[in-house]
């Protein structure tokens, strides 16, 4: 290994790594504490090496039970945590204590984890610390209004959120004036995904204001969201402050 001692990345995805495998590389890997990004799929809990920088487990077995030790070991050097496409489910999440010490991090994605509307007071109690986080990913989930709205709280303490995804969430028009109240502390927000839901015209017509006021967007997700023709003028009325917008999903 004395000729690798400067490695910052090994990626290891799309391979059929045998358990001995794993277990070989992570042995061979463990001294070299300047590996900041572990790239794994298919038995990445074998790995075992110093404080990494991005961690990525898709679609692994236990992958939250394997994140959470990972996240004390590397607490104060992780920017990017990626354990979407699991099967968490709202019964791992008391594992998400761990979470509130990642001060470092600017990326978290949770997406298709059947999370479900008690996972909201779980994830609020987590992100309410991560004052750096720039990019939440929580798309193809189940949070439903109540679970968003026990997550509200923590999301407008979160001041340089860049890209916020909700999509796919079971959210209905109660949710608009929640998400009006989040967007107003979000001023720093670029992209906005909500497709998939039904926030109706009058979910729509609680968040104009707040969206108005978004004047750096330059993604925004609307689709599939039960919006009728009249919603075009209230959108509209948005819109017009939005100078940056690039692309605007309404299909």
């Amino acid at each position: 290994m004395a000729s690798l001692l400067a490695l910052t990345c090994a990626g290891t995805r799309n391979n059929r790594i045998s358990a001995q495998g794993w277990e070989a590389i992570g042995k061979a890997l463990s001294g070299l504490m300047s590996l900041v990004v572990v790239n794994g799929w298919e038995g990445y809990g074998e790995l075992r090496v110093g404080e990494v920088a991005e961690l990525a487990a898709r679609g692994v077995e236990g992958a939250w039970a394997l994140a959470a030790v990972w996240l004390q070991r590397s607490a104060a050097s992780l920017t990017a945590v990626d354990v979407s496409m699991n099967r968490l489910g709202d019964g791992e999440l008391a594992s998400l204590a761990a979470m509130r010490e990642l001060r470092a991090l600017t990326r978290l994605d949770l997406r298709s984890n059947s999370l479900g509307a008690t996972a909201g007071s779980a994830l609020h109690n987590a992100l309410e610390h991560l004052g750096e986080l720039r990019e939440l990913l929580l798309g193809m989930n189940n949070l439903e209004d109540k679970g968003l709205e026990a997550l509200a709280p923590a999301l407008e303490k979160l001041p340089y959120i860049t890209r916020l995804d909700l999509s796919s969430n079971s959210l209905s028009v109660g949710a608009g004036s929640t998400l009006s109240k989040v967007l107003e502390k979000l001023l720093e927000l670029r992209e906005l995904d909500l497709d998939i839901n039904k926030l109706g015209d009058e979910g729509l017509e609680a968040m104009a204001p707040s969206l108005a006021r978004l004047r750096s967007m330059t993604r925004l997700g609307l689709s599939s969201n039960s919006l009728n023709p009249t919603a075009g003028t209230t959108l509209g009325e948005a819109l017009q402050h939005m100078d940056e917008l690039r692309e605007l999903r309404l299909g």
